[in-house]
């Protein structure tokens, strides 16, 4: 490398050992170190597993707070990396292949070269050139400001980055977007569901979101820190012992986030199998009426409506 720099490998986890085992194991010698977050409670090892293996890094232990962008900052304000060095950033279940990891030097010139400050792909940053203005931000799905430089995207990001989010997309694609929509306060969800529809509805859809969680807080009095406490409700509901009010009948109706999350947990349908199939056509107040969410091969949930251009 031409630069004075170091290169760091970044990321925030929790309890995710194996997956940090395949992210760390072809690091050295050409990393210099890992700087991580590890959120509380971690009881796997995954924390005591990057102390050892941190090189020159850093490791932190953090209190979660449903706020991706604050949690990863830890990263960029801990006084540990400097302007000029280089960081990858990976999420817990990602790793770099060892093709990737020989042209990273490659990149690094070209990037000294050229004026380039981050190699991207899927909208966010990979590997990219610190300075000291640098901030991350968003709630879930997060982005990273004050890049000097171009930004440039590689084709073929299977090349490069192994992802084990595939191996799981009950979790990846289901599970953890309902956390997101429901446990994160400023979450970005309802801009991933919503988007494609237009500002004016993403924002219908924002304020609905908030409504739902404040009334799931105050009215339900359910605690929101984990989908715990609304499983368990879903649950009285499923044994008859609760039956939902027309408020949190119609926002189950509405909402696929809350309806998928009763039919995973709940009805206990495979993600891939039972509900991929035939998402958006499970009706949870004909549920309610006949135990049979589909039994209506002609209903239209919001999403279908909203695909149809109907928006009222």
């Amino acid at each position: 490398m031409i630069h004075n720099g170091n290169l760091w490998l970044l990321t925030m986890t929790q309890e995710r050992y194996e997956h940090i085992s395949l992210m760390i194991k072809n690091i050295y010698p050409l990393f210099d170190g890992i700087i991580a977050i590890v959120n509380q409670p971690s009881n796997d090892g995954t924390y005591e597993l990057l102390e050892q293996n941190k090189k020159r890094g850093k490791i932190i232990k953090r209190s979660f707070v449903p706020n991706h962008g604050f949690l990863m900052n830890e990263l960029l304000f801990c006084n540990h990396i400097k302007d000029n060095d280089y960081c990858v950033y990976l999420d817990s279940p990602e790793s770099m292949t060892d093709e990737f990891i020989k042209i990273i030097s490659v990149l690094i010139n070209d990037f000294e070269k050229n004026n380039i400050g981050a190699l991207y792909w899927n909208q966010r940053p990979y590997l990219f050139k610190y300075n000291q203005y640098m901030q991350f931000f968003g709630a879930y799905h997060w982005g990273l400001d004050n890049i000097e430089g171009q930004i440039i995207v590689l084709p073929d990001k299977d090349k490069y980055i192994i992802n084990k989010r595939k191996d799981n997309p009950c979790i990846s694609w289901c599970l953890n977007p309902i956390k997101s929509y429901i446990c994160y306060p400023l979450s970005n969800e309802t801009t991933i569901m919503y988007n494609k529809y237009g500002q004016s509805i993403v924002e219908k859809e924002e304020k609905k979101r908030r409504e739902i969680r404040k009334y799931l807080q105050y009215n339900l009095d359910l605690d929101l820190n984990t989908l715990n406490d609304l499983i368990n409700y879903f649950e009285k509901i499923y044994k008859k012992e609760i039956i939902p009010d027309e408020y949190l009948t119609k926002v189950i109706e509405e909402q696929y986030r809350l309806s998928e999350l009763f039919q995973l947990k709940i009805l206990r349908m495979d993600f891939m199998k039972d509900i991929v199939p035939k998402r958006y056509k499970f009706s949870f107040s004909d549920y309610l009426k006949y135990e049979n969410g589909f039994i209506n091969p002609n209903y239209e949930s919001t999403i279908i409506k909203y695909d149809k251009g109907i928006f009222n």
